[in-house]
């Protein structure tokens, strides 16, 4: 239910009931008409009470729902912040290393020929100081 709507068969009688003149009430009549304007209003408080709770569990259902969004909010921001002051040290790091590969591949060119020239030469050596 929504607070000010009324419910089916509760619309305003004050127009056919008040208003001054011709009143043909009894006793019994006002005393029925009491009792069922009293209560229609406990009925309609009732409702409003009911929709007071709906509405307070709803809010409180939200409100966790919320903090938990604030939560992720600070977690991702301070991620982003920590992602972001790496950046640039991860950059250096990781020339640093391409410049170490590099290195170590030109090395490996240039000493390998070489050394193959010299093990060549010493199985020849050993090959022909065994013949001797």
């Amino acid at each position: 239910h929504v607070a000010g709507r009324r419910k089916k068969g509760t619309s305003s009688r004050r127009a056919s009931e008040g208003g001054g003149g011709g009143n043909n009430y009894t006793t019994a009549d006002a005393s029925t008409k009491n009792h069922h304007h009293h209560s229609t209003a406990n009925d309609l408080l009732a409702a409003l009470k009911q929709d007071r709770n709906q509405l307070q569990q709803r809010n409180a259902t939200l409100r966790g729902k919320y903090e938990k969004v604030v939560d992720n909010i600070t977690f991702l921001k301070n991620l982003n912040e920590s992602l972001e002051a790496n950046k640039e040290p991860m950059r250096k790091q990781i020339g640093d290393a391409r410049r170490e590969i590099d290195e170590t591949r030109d090395m490996v060119r240039r000493c390998i020929p070489p050394l193959e020239e010299k093990v060549k030469h010493l199985i020849l050596q050993i090959e022909a100081d065994g013949e001797s």
